[in-house]
């Protein structure tokens, strides 16, 4: 299968499974591949419905079906992390990101929280 089809089949998959744990409805707006100039690369999924604290409560069930995503869409994530929008507790968006050497070494002493406020840490890493 091709790059655009499975980021149509995993975008969908990802919108079901945050819906079938929160019991209501989330969107997944977007699903978005991703190279930084930096050397990172990873995946954004852009959400609108979902709560920060559902991901706290659900990060164990939601973890492994985005790793099987990033699997498959040939990324091993060292990080996943959502974000919320400013001001808000909804989430904005979910990053898994394969670090760069210099990245790694920003990341990878966080326990809990990026050094930014509206962020929580649903996984942290070595890669597999």
């Amino acid at each position: 299968m091709k790059l655009p089809a499975k980021l149509l089949e995993w975008r969908a998959s990802i919108e079901k499974e945050l819906g079938r744990l929160t019991g209501r409805t989330v969107w997944v707006v977007q699903l978005s591949a991703s190279s930084f100039a930096c050397g990172c690369t990873g995946i954004t999924i852009f959400t609108a419905g979902l709560e920060m604290e559902e991901v706290e409560i659900f990060a164990p069930k939601i973890t492994p079906t985005l790793r099987e995503a990033a699997a498959e869409l040939e990324l091993d994530p060292e990080i996943i992390y959502a974000s919320t929008i400013p001001g808000t507790s909804e989430v904005g968006s979910i990053s898994l990101r394969d670090l760069c050497d210099e990245c790694r070494e920003d990341y990878m002493g966080v326990e809990e929280a990026l050094p930014w406020s509206n962020t929580h840490i649903l996984f942290i890493g070595e890669k597999t």
